[in-house]
């Protein structure tokens, strides 16, 4: 039996998924939560349409997709054609009232909203009196990176990185900065280092950055930070720690669906009649809110931290764990299918693998146990990699209440890392402790 040691450290981050938009002459469309009978104002000229992305029959209509079908039938992605609207004369403002009479009825039968172009600039604009500011072409967009302070990104290409963190909360106290005199937990605001642009050194075909206090300053003295890197119009391939990394360009315009992080997931060798968990989550790049109605799991698998049916808002992710239970000694394959109504009910499904494996005629098992720090601490999570730095599975099945795991699933001859997470009374989690290691004999 092995006595592990790994030091927790108590910090929350929060993250945000950003849509991009084009800095291209490509016209770029801003969905507007303005269905029939709203009325958008500005005091500046405005081009709208008027549609619905891909969507469904609200009722029986004897025109358009909608003729003779039942509701809930899919429709396509429709649009009329765009319509500028400016101030009339001696007036400062242009009123738009969005209906069937001002654009003509693209979709019968379909609730409809409108979309606004971008311009260059951003555009202030209310929507039943409601302020909206609509983004501009130009506005530069900032990729969150998961790339801690020692992380090191490398370029084929010049690329522009900044040093910061979204709103967070201190890790220590500190003498400076937000966390000066505050203890653990408290919050801090977004913020970021000034941005510095990296370009390849002569001769060389690839550019190497390391993230760290040296390299832009120390932005949050006490956080736990990590980079953005700012999107150009095509996206760029970049490495961080040696993993291959896709920057989405402004020009790519993004696709109404639910997206899967990561797309599939292969569990480690597990024993048989032991589980073992590994965090996931789905993300609405819609502009909408997409509805999921239902869950579908097939092979030796669950998935918890949901109660279908449930609404993700545009932009937002909704985080869930998958629990592989092998009962046999071999390589199962299975799936987590998403049903939900982004595009005529389409289907979101993650691709499950793992293997089960025998219980060693020789047994061996890995006491861990830390030091917690922070208050107001409801447990603690587990996890372990077979490979150093991760990525990581869950081993726990529930939050740990104690400041110990004894894991009874390793296979002789394997070596694990491990490294633990403190999850706050408010429901948030720490980020990873340090990586504890250890190989398991061979009988």
């Amino acid at each position: 039996m092995r006595k592990l040691s790994a030091g927790i450290f108590f910090a929350f981050s929060f993250f945000i998924t950003f849509l991009a938009h084009s800095q291209t002459s490509t016209p770029v469309w801003f969905t507007l939560n303005a269905p029939e009978g709203s009325v958008i104002t500005a005091s500046a000229p405005i081009t709208l349409r008027y549609g619905q992305l891909a969507s469904t029959c609200a009722v029986t209509e004897s025109s358009g997709p909608c003729n003779g079908v039942p509701v809930g039938t899919p429709t396509p992605e429709t649009w009329t054609s765009p319509q500028t609207f400016s101030p009339p004369s001696g007036s400062s403002t242009v009123a738009v009232t969005v209906s069937n009479n001002t654009f003509g009825d693209p979709l019968p039968g379909v609730y409809k909203t409108a979309q606004i172009e971008e311009q260059a600039n951003p555009q202030s604009i209310t929507v039943n009196g409601q302020s909206v500011t609509v983004p501009g072409t130009s506005t530069v967009v900032w990729f969150t990176l998961n790339a801690p302070e020692g992380t090191v990104i490398t370029a084929s290409a010049s690329i522009t990185l900044r040093y910061g963190q979204l709103a967070s909360t201190c890790a220590v106290t500190e003498s400076s900065g937000p966390c000066n005199g505050m203890p653990v937990g408290s919050p801090t605001p977004e913020t970021w280092s000034s941005p510095q642009t990296f370009t390849p050194p002569p001769g060389s075909s690839t550019v190497s950055v390391t993230i760290s206090n040296s390299t832009f300053g120390d932005p949050l003295p006490g956080v736990y930070k990590t980079a953005q890197v700012e999107e150009q119009a095509n996206p760029q391939t970049i490495t961080i720690s040696g993993q291959s990394v896709t920057v989405p360009g402004t020009s790519t315009q993004p696709t109404c669906q639910l997206v899967a992080n990561p797309s599939s997931i292969s569990f480690q060798n597990t024993t048989v009649g032991y589980t073992l968990s590994s965090p996931a989550s789905i993300v609405n790049n819609c502009p909408t809110t997409i509805t999921v109605s239902s869950i579908q799991i097939s092979g030796p698998y669950s998935a918890s931290g949901f109660q279908t049916p449930f609404s993700i808002g545009s932009g937002q992710t909704q985080s869930y764990t998958a629990v592989f239970a092998p009962t046999t000694t071999a390589t199962t394959n299975g799936t987590i299918t998403f049903v939900n109504n982004a595009t005529a009910n389409d289907s979101l499904t993650v691709s499950l693998t793992g293997t089960g494996v025998a219980v060693a005629s020789t047994n061996h098992s890995v006491f861990l146990s830390w030091n917690g720090s922070g208050t107001s601490i409801a447990g603690y999570n587990v996890y372990r990699s077979t490979v150093s730095g991760g990525p990581y599975a869950k081993i726990n099945n529930s939050l740990m209440t104690s400041a110990s795991y004894v894991d009874q699933s390793v296979v002789s001859g394997t070596t694990y890392d491990y490294t633990v997470t403190a999850v706050g009374t408010n429901g948030v989690e720490s980020g990873y402790s340090n990586q504890a290691t250890v190989t398991i004999p061979s009988p």
